[in-house]
């Protein structure tokens, strides 16, 4: 529950910080929420970059509203708040995996004209072996350049390194883009 406060107000608070920056800067990830019970069934990884589509991600992730009366969050209400002048939200779901697991941002780099955003999918506890469906959602400033999103595996040539996943092209207006894994 608290988490979801703190991912809109970290976010609020960076992207004020970094209004200033050039596009030219780094990436950076602004905010994060993780979890392990997504309704999503299915593997994919959508950038969102509208309110409505925000909320239609979060509803069919089986999103919560965070209740200010300290009670349990209630299933299936309004996404959290984010800017969509500045911002965007990488929505990232694993589909079902045992055993559970967690999206984590390895790092993140600007190399010429694209943006590298690294992620992993770790387990929590390899000795428990539940069902989960985990899920990710990362507040990113808007960007200019193209943004890969890779993960570890074998290069082109065999050897270990990161691989692309899927790409996302620079975003001059607010415009909504999904990939699937």
């Amino acid at each position: 529950m608290v988490s979801i406060v703190k991912f809109i107000g970290m976010a609020a608070a960076i992207v004020a910080a970094q209004a200033k920056q050039e596009d030219k800067a780094d990436l950076r990830v602004l905010g994060a929420m993780v979890g392990q019970d997504s309704l999503r069934t299915e593997s994919s990884i959508e950038l969102v970059t509208s309110r409505e589509q925000w909320q239609s991600v979060w509803a069919s992730h089986g999103g919560t509203k965070v209740l200010t009366s300290g009670r349990p969050p209630v299933p299936g209400h309004d996404a959290p708040n984010a800017d969509f002048q500045k911002t965007v939200v990488l929505a990232v779901f694993v589909g079902e995996v045992s055993p559970a697991r967690n999206v984590v941002v390895v790092g993140t780099k600007t190399d010429g004209d694209r943006h590298i955003l690294r992620l992993d999918v770790q387990p929590l506890n390899p000795g428990v072996q539940l069902q989960t469906r985990p899920f990710a959602f990362f507040v990113l400033p808007r960007f200019q350049k193209k943004l890969d999103i890779e993960i570890p595996g074998r290069k082109d040539d065999g050897t270990p390194g990161w691989r692309v996943i899927t790409s996302f092209p620079p975003l001059p207006s607010n415009s909504v883009k999904k990939s699937r894994e």
